[in-house]
Protein backbone atom coordinates (compact mmCIF):
# COMPACT_ATOMS: atom_id res chain seq x y z
CA UNK A 1 0.00 0.00 0.00
CA UNK A 2 1.39 3.43 -0.98
CA UNK A 3 1.22 6.29 0.83
CA UNK A 4 2.16 9.39 -0.86
CA UNK A 5 2.35 11.71 1.83
CA UNK A 6 4.97 9.74 3.97
CA UNK A 7 7.04 8.78 0.25
CA UNK A 8 6.75 5.05 1.70
CA UNK A 9 5.05 1.65 1.20
CA UNK A 10 3.30 -1.44 3.54
CA UNK A 11 4.66 -4.76 1.89
CA UNK A 12 3.90 -7.77 3.14
CA UNK A 13 6.12 -10.62 2.42
CA UNK A 14 6.57 -14.16 3.32
CA UNK A 15 10.48 -14.55 4.57
CA UNK A 16 11.47 -18.02 5.86
CA UNK A 17 12.47 -17.56 9.16
CA UNK A 18 14.34 -20.92 10.09
CA UNK A 19 17.23 -19.72 12.81
CA UNK A 20 14.38 -17.71 14.76
CA UNK A 21 16.16 -14.66 14.23
CA UNK A 22 13.48 -12.03 13.25
CA UNK A 23 11.21 -11.48 15.66
CA UNK A 24 7.50 -9.40 15.52
CA UNK A 25 7.91 -6.07 15.09
CA UNK A 26 11.73 -5.72 13.90
CA UNK A 27 12.66 -4.23 10.89
CA UNK A 28 14.77 -5.13 8.00
CA UNK A 29 16.27 -3.80 5.06
CA UNK A 30 14.89 -6.23 1.66
CA UNK A 31 15.94 -5.40 -1.60
CA UNK A 32 13.87 -6.05 -4.69
CA UNK A 33 15.05 -6.97 -8.21
CA UNK A 34 13.05 -8.23 -10.95
CA UNK A 35 14.22 -8.08 -14.99
CA UNK A 36 12.42 -5.94 -16.93
CA UNK A 37 9.86 -7.84 -19.33
CA UNK A 38 7.72 -6.56 -22.29
CA UNK A 39 3.80 -7.69 -23.01
CA UNK A 40 2.07 -7.36 -25.85
CA UNK A 41 -1.17 -6.12 -24.77
CA UNK A 42 -5.17 -4.94 -25.19
CA UNK A 43 -7.21 -2.98 -23.64
CA UNK A 44 -10.37 -4.86 -22.59
CA UNK A 45 -12.62 -2.97 -24.97
CA UNK A 46 -10.30 -5.12 -27.62
CA UNK A 47 -11.36 -8.68 -26.52
CA UNK A 48 -14.83 -10.29 -26.44
CA UNK A 49 -15.74 -13.45 -24.01
CA UNK A 50 -17.96 -15.69 -26.35
CA UNK A 51 -18.64 -19.42 -24.48
CA UNK A 52 -15.56 -19.16 -22.80
CA UNK A 53 -13.12 -18.40 -25.74
CA UNK A 54 -11.81 -14.91 -25.77
CA UNK A 55 -11.80 -13.06 -29.49
CA UNK A 56 -10.15 -9.96 -30.67
CA UNK A 57 -11.60 -8.74 -34.25
CA UNK A 58 -8.86 -8.76 -36.84
CA UNK A 59 -8.92 -6.45 -40.39
CA UNK A 60 -10.12 -8.77 -42.40
CA UNK A 61 -9.13 -9.89 -46.84
CA UNK A 62 -10.95 -6.96 -47.92
CA UNK A 63 -11.65 -3.57 -46.51
CA UNK A 64 -14.08 -3.04 -43.64
CA UNK A 65 -14.38 -6.67 -43.45
CA UNK A 66 -12.90 -7.62 -39.94
CA UNK A 67 -12.85 -11.48 -38.58
CA UNK A 68 -12.95 -13.18 -35.20
CA UNK A 69 -9.56 -14.52 -34.32
CA UNK A 70 -9.71 -17.02 -30.92
CA UNK A 71 -6.40 -15.18 -28.30
CA UNK A 72 -5.35 -16.12 -24.93
CA UNK A 73 -5.25 -13.78 -22.84
CA UNK A 74 -4.42 -12.89 -18.75
CA UNK A 75 -5.72 -10.06 -17.28
CA UNK A 76 -2.63 -7.33 -16.62
CA UNK A 77 -5.27 -4.70 -14.67
CA UNK A 78 -8.87 -4.09 -15.04
CA UNK A 79 -8.30 -2.21 -18.26
CA UNK A 80 -5.79 -4.34 -19.40
CA UNK A 81 -4.83 -8.21 -21.11
CA UNK A 82 -1.76 -9.47 -22.03
CA UNK A 83 -1.71 -11.28 -25.04
CA UNK A 84 -0.66 -14.52 -24.04
CA UNK A 85 -1.44 -16.10 -28.27
CA UNK A 86 -3.15 -15.55 -31.33
CA UNK A 87 -2.00 -11.94 -32.50
CA UNK A 88 1.43 -10.73 -33.05
CA UNK A 89 2.86 -7.22 -32.90
CA UNK A 90 1.58 -4.89 -35.55
CA UNK A 91 -2.04 -6.66 -36.06
CA UNK A 92 -4.46 -4.63 -36.36
CA UNK A 93 -7.42 -4.36 -34.47
CA UNK A 94 -10.87 -3.36 -33.11
CA UNK A 95 -11.17 -1.52 -30.35
CA UNK A 96 -14.45 -1.07 -30.06
CA UNK A 97 -17.97 -1.88 -31.54
CA UNK A 98 -17.50 -5.59 -30.36
CA UNK A 99 -21.00 -5.93 -29.64
CA UNK A 100 -21.96 -5.17 -33.51
CA UNK A 101 -18.48 -7.08 -34.44
CA UNK A 102 -20.08 -10.01 -32.51
CA UNK A 103 -23.61 -10.30 -34.31
CA UNK A 104 -22.24 -9.67 -37.88
CA UNK A 105 -19.86 -12.32 -37.08
CA UNK A 106 -22.42 -14.74 -35.47
CA UNK A 107 -24.67 -14.14 -38.94
CA UNK A 108 -21.79 -15.06 -41.19
CA UNK A 109 -21.26 -18.16 -39.28
CA UNK A 110 -17.28 -17.08 -38.35
CA UNK A 111 -17.68 -18.51 -35.07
Amino acid sequence: MLDAKEESFTLRLEVKNENHKLKPGMYMRVQMSQKEQSYLTLPTTAVIRKNGVFYAFVVGEYEGEYEPLQVEVEVLNPNVYIVKSGLSAGDEVVNNALFMMDSDAQVNGLY
